[in-house]
């Protein structure tokens, strides 16, 4: 009961879920009349950290043309319609089993995130889910020009890394998010933790001490600047602690 305090209704009830193992994945389309276009296919990295089980490193992109999203943009499409979301964006996490894809959940709206991602959206496909979404009510023509998935290969690399914490203290810089904000792929940095606060090991979503963007139209410079950001967490040197 007290782990819903953490996000939603306080003490209203308690839910049984059946323990999904595999990779989650988030399928993301906007729909007019029934017609379902996939915008981006998204891979959750969760790995084990601090005594935490699903610590989320960050989200990257799949492209739509491997096996694994061909399955889950299908499979999405048939809970779509079964549920008759005929029309909208909607964001959609799908845990890929031994057995197949599985529904998590549904949410009729955007992928989140505060539209972080649309600036790698733009440049890996070349249009987002916003603006589909707005097509899709305002402008039927330039919905139906829209490509049923995205481009494969994508236009450009691009990944959201999410920031950890391996270390405990009283923050008293955080040189980290400067050396974020100089590589060459970096677009945008939200900051989670700031000079003052005490920091804590990150075992969950909510303790992430930061989100980035990075987009560049060479892959090898974006795995370069996020074994930058990785090597820097390890090492400690992020943030300077009391």
């Amino acid at each position: 009961m007290s782990s819903q305090r953490k996000c939603g209704a306080l003490g209203a009830a308690v839910l049984l879920q059946e323990f999904l193992r595999g990779t989650e994945y988030i399928v993301d389309h906007v729909s007019r009349g029934g017609e379902h276009k996939t915008t981006l296919v998204w891979v959750y990295d969760r790995r084990p950290a601090n005594g935490g089980d699903f610590v989320c490193f960050g989200q990257q992109c799949v492209s739509a043309d491997e096996p694994v999203a061909q399955q889950l943009i299908a499979y999405t499409r048939g809970v779509l319609d079964a549920l008759n979301v005929t029309d909208g964006a909607t964001h959609t996490e799908v845990m890929m089993t031994p057995t197949g894809p599985c529904l998590v959940e549904v949410n009729s709206r955007c992928h989140g995130a505060a539209g972080s991602w649309m600036p790698l959206a733009q440049a890996m496909t070349g249009y987002t889910q916003v603006g589909a979404c707005a097509d899709a009510f305002l402008d039927a023509e330039a919905f139906d020009r829209l490509p049923d998935v995205p481009p494969s290969p994508f236009l450009a690399a691009g990944q959201v890394v999410m920031t950890v914490s391996f270390q405990e203290g009283h923050i008293q810089a955080v040189p980290g998010f400067d050396q974020v904000r100089s590589l060459r792929s970096f677009v945008s940095l939200e900051e989670n933790v700031h000079v003052g606060d005490q920091l804590e090991k990150t075992v969950d979503l909510f303790g992430i001490t930061g989100m980035c963007v990075l987009v560049n139209s060479n892959a090898e410079i974006l795995k370069s600047d996020v074994a930058a950001i990785r090597e820097m967490e390890v090492e400690g040197s992020f943030f300077r602690l009391a």
